[in-house]
């Protein structure tokens, strides 16, 4: 804190609150005295972040001053890049330097005096030793003798997530689905309704891949498996045992207002998190990775323009895949024009890269294009370069620049209301929702369910199933497994649709007509979505009556389910 000129009170209340700390353990829910921790700052501690963080500030300069200096030289991926020296996430840290003695020993001595400062050392039983395939082996006996730590085995972790390429991708595949089964071998599916599992679904198995998605694409085959054992667990069965489906679980995973519940398909939460590094790229975000990029693969040509390089990363190869989804969706918002290349990047209606004129003009900005002093476009120039139906173009729709130098020009996605990606406007592009779907059509059947109040969820989902068409009535399930009847078992007159089972079964009829809603059945429409809707409308005056409604029809189902489907042996049902 002395380093950083922190005020001295400060100084004061920040070394305090971690230094006057006491600790509890409770066992079996009661604690037993204190415990006053003395080995200097841990994680636990309070503020540690902030004190970590303040910390690694210090190692961070301490690191570039040497550099600057000539003490220690870092990396380089090109020789127009920035000089890496080390990466800190809170106190854990990758260094990376040369393997020459003078370098590993001004490395040792800078985080010696860290670690006298700040009480943060290095342990050596924690630490590994990664060298780079051109070293050997005195080269490996330098670095150890200073470090003191072990190589690096073949599947290493940084961060929770695999560091080698370019198996990683498919590892870390792999550590998910056994996490995924780790989680469900504690949960009783069996004892679960299906609401039940739609939340654990949503909050737990599928927010686990997204944290390790967002650095990695994690190969197809292990999302498949990802997604049918959650489409296995929705349905009440785990492992690798048959079950019955009642509805594709590509119509689960539709947005709620489209009809669906609202799963997140794995499959576009990755593509939508890695168009975010994407984005990163074409918007040039000034992080340390992407200036790492530029510098590789695309100095002088621009991001638009840059292809594979050579010996291209993994990441690079996807990343220039999917930069092109964002092509034909942005454009420049003009401020002075200075830093945007008028021949490689989009700037103007229906933009394309000219690649005969790249080597050329690459170094003509927007602001070279246009006459300040006469504020108008420079024609001679544009229609030299694009041609004059574009030139017009240019001039007629193009805002023309002219702002403060002070304000950087400012790449917008053109799906975005702020003109910036983000994962959720992704991820719904990616799904289509972005496209607006008339009210009327789903005001009763889905967005106005959903938002009933006073109504568990349990019976959301029972009416959702209900719409959709996905229960176990007799229809349904002749569909599937031949040798069930489609009879309505109680009355048996009709074959057990949706509707006959909800409202035109004799049984169903005294239930309705019985309850407060004094509803006569018999003029309801055939179909379940127009019948749901007909009711609906019927004008209830209270929330007790539209309660009534889904409540009486999951009290029927269960009903029926009790005398009819559950009379069945299991096995029956574990068909296709």
């Amino acid at each position: 804190m002395q380093y950083l000129n922190l005020p001295g009170k400060i100084a004061r209340i920040l070394k305090n609150s971690y230094q006057g700390a006491k600790v509890t353990i409770k066992v079996n829910g009661a604690g037993d005295g204190f415990i006053i921790p003395n080995q200097g700052l841990r994680q636990g501690c309070p503020m540690s972040p902030y004190a970590f963080i303040m910390a690694m500030e210090i190692l961070t300069r301490a690191m570039t001053k040497a550099v600057a200096q000539g003490r220690i030289q870092g990396i380089k991926v090109a020789e127009a890049g920035p000089t890496v020296t080390h990466v800190i996430y809170a106190d854990d840290l990758v260094i990376m330097g040369d393997t020459a003695d003078q370098e590993l020993i001004e490395y040792a001595n800078i985080m010696n005096r860290f670690g006298q400062a700040s009480g943060l050392v290095v342990n050596p039983a924690k630490s590994k030793i990664w060298l780079s395939k051109g070293c050997d082996e005195t080269a490996w006996a330098r670095v150890q003798r200073v470090v003191r730590a072990e190589a690096a085995q073949a599947h290493e972790k940084y961060l929770g997530s695999y560091i080698k390429q370019p198996t990683s991708a498919s590892l870390t595949g792999k550590m998910l689905v056994e996490k995924i089964n780790g989680k469900l071998a504690g949960w009783k599916s069996a004892m679960l309704s299906h609401a039940g599992r739609l939340v654990l679904i949503k909050s737990v198995l599928a927010s686990l891949p997204v944290y390790y998605m967002t650095t990695e694409q994690i190969p197809k085959r292990w999302l498949k498996e990802m997604t049918g054992i959650m489409a296995r667990f929705f349905w009440g069965k785990v492992g690798k045992t048959r079950y019955l489906t009642l509805i594709a679980w590509e119509k689960i995973c539709k947005p709620i207002d489209k009809g669906g519940l609202g799963v997140r398909n794995l499959n576009d939460v990755g593509e939508a998190l890695f168009l975010k590094l994407a984005w990163a790229i074409v918007s040039g975000e000034d992080k340390l990775w992407v200036q790492l990029c530029r510098a590789k693969y695309y100095h002088e040509e621009g991001c638009w323009g840059a292809g594979l390089g050579r010996k291209p990363s993994t990441m690079w190869r996807k990343i220039v895949q999917k930069k092109e989804f964002f092509k034909n969706d942005v454009t420049w918002k003009l401020n002075d024009g200075t830093r945007v290349k008028a021949i490689s990047q989009p700037w103007y209606p229906n933009w394309e890269i000219s690649n005969s004129m790249a080597r050329q003009y690459e170094q003509v900005t927007v602001a070279d294009l246009y006459d300040q002093q006469a504020g108008v476009w420079k024609m001679r120039e544009l229609s030299m370069l694009f041609g004059e139906e574009k030139a017009v173009i240019i001039d007629t729709q193009v805002s023309k620049p002219g702002g403060s130098p002070l304000l950087a020009d400012k790449l917008i996605w053109l799906k975005a209301k702020n003109g910036k990606y983000t994962v959720k406007q992704g991820f719904d592009q990616l799904q289509g929702a972005i496209t607006q779907v008339p009210r009327d059509r789903l005001n009763l059947q889905w967005v106005d369910m959903w938002n009933w109040k006073g109504i568990i969820p349990k019976v959301k989902v029972f009416i959702w199933r209900l719409i959709s068409k996905s229960l176990p009535v007799a229809q349904n399930m002749h569909r599937r497994i031949h040798a069930l009847s489609p009879v309505c078992h109680r009355c048996g007159e009709e074959n057990e649709f949706e509707t006959h089972c909800m409202f035109f079964c004799h049984s169903s009829r005294v239930v309705w007509f019985g309850s407060r809603l004094g509803l006569a059945t018999h003029d309801l429409p055939l179909n379940i979505e127009d019948a749901f809707a007909n009711i609906t409308r019927g004008g209830m005056k209270k929330e007790g009556d539209m309660y009534a409604i889904p409540c009486g029809r999951y009290g029927l189902r269960e009903t029926k389910n009790s005398s009819s489907i559950r009379r069945f042996n299991r096995r029956q049902f574990g068909g296709r």
